[in-house]
């Protein structure tokens, strides 16, 4: 469970990076809590992410994008291991964003691998490639 102290120190990383308008913790240290992100790609389109941070920081957090996002084709995007998803589910597409995890990751870290899962999904929109063509699994 996540304690007073690493939560103020999260906070402080997260608003390094970001303005206060581009990120809110729900919950905080209650049973559900969660952080919403707004994460703005280089082409200037803006996307929600959001962390279950139930576990956190001994269990790796769930990181998806607050809506249901089609491959080029338009397909329904499914669990696949070439374009780093978990798959699709409640209007929400989930990311892969590591394969092992370690109590000792930021917040803010989670947030530049969404953004980077992001750019790379747009990258997929206009060539058609995987978006493991843009992102190494980490």
């Amino acid at each position: 469970m996540m304690t007073p102290l690493r939560l103020v120190d999260e906070l402080n990383r997260l608003h390094e990076y970001l303005s206060l308008d581009n990120f809110e913790l729900k919950n905080g240290l209650k049973d559900n809590p969660t952080l919403l992100l707004v994460a703005i790609t280089d082409s200037n389109r803006t996307y929600g992410l959001e962390v279950n941070l139930k576990g956190y920081p001994e269990s790796k957090p769930s990181l998806c994008v607050l809506e249901e996002l089609p491959t080029r084709d338009g397909k329904k995007m499914t669990c696949s291991g070439a374009m780093h998803c978990l798959g699709t589910q409640n209007g929400r597409t989930f990311i892969c964003h590591c394969s092992t995890w370690r109590p000792d990751t930021h917040l803010i870290s989670l947030y530049f691998k969404g953004k980077l899962w992001l750019e790379a999904y747009e990258g997929h929109l206009q060539t058609g490639k995987p978006i493991d063509y843009y992102l190494k699994h980490q």
